[in-house]
C-alpha cells in the first residue's frame, strides 16, 4: 500500500481546482504517482502530461490500477478531464519516467503546464 505525501500548499484550499493544479504539477515535476477518483472508481496513475486541448484542461495519465477492473480495463494510457478527477492525493511512491514509445502519437496540446521527461527530476528512487 503506497504511503500519501503530505502535500499542503502555502497558497490555495488544497481541495479547490488550484489546489488540485499545484499536486498536479508538484507530482509530475518529482515523478510521483497520484491517487484520485475519477468516474466512480479510485485510481492509482503516473501522470505524465497536464494542460489544455481544445479549450477543456487535461491529464495524460498512464494508470497503473482501477478498483473493480482487471486487466487491459485497468492498466494503460488514460486522457482524462482534469475537472472531474476528485480526492487526489499525491504518492511518496515514484515512476521512472516517460514511457515514450517511437509508435506513440503525441497529443497536439493548446497549452501544457507540466511533461514528465527524462531530465524533469534528479532523483527519481524509483519503487
Amino acid at each position: 500500500m503506497s504511503k500519501i505525501l503530505q502535500f499542503q500548499s502555502a497558497r490555495t484550499d488544497d481541495s479547490s481546482a488550484e489546489g488540485l493544479h499545484e499536486k498536479v504539477r508538484f507530482a509530475i515535476a518529482e515523478r510521483r504517482l497520484l491517487q484520485f477518483d475519477y468516474g466512480g472508481s479510485r485510481r492509482i496513475v503516473e501522470p505524465h502530461d497536464y494542460g489544455v486541448i481544445k479549450d477543456i484542461r487535461r491529464l495524460l495519465v498512464y494508470q497503473r490500477s482501477r478498483v473493480g477492473s482487471i486487466g487491459a480495463q485497468a492498466i494503460g494510457w488514460r486522457l482524462l478531464d482534469f475537472p472531474k478527477i476528485a480526492r487526489c492525493v499525491v504518492l511518496e511512491d515514484r515512476f521512472s519516467g516517460t514511457r515514450a514509445s517511437p509508435d506513440q502519437q503525441p497529443y497536439d496540446w493548446d497549452v501544457l503546464y507540466a511533461h514528465v521527461d527524462d531530465a524533469t527530476s534528479s532523483s527519481p528512487d524509483c519503487e
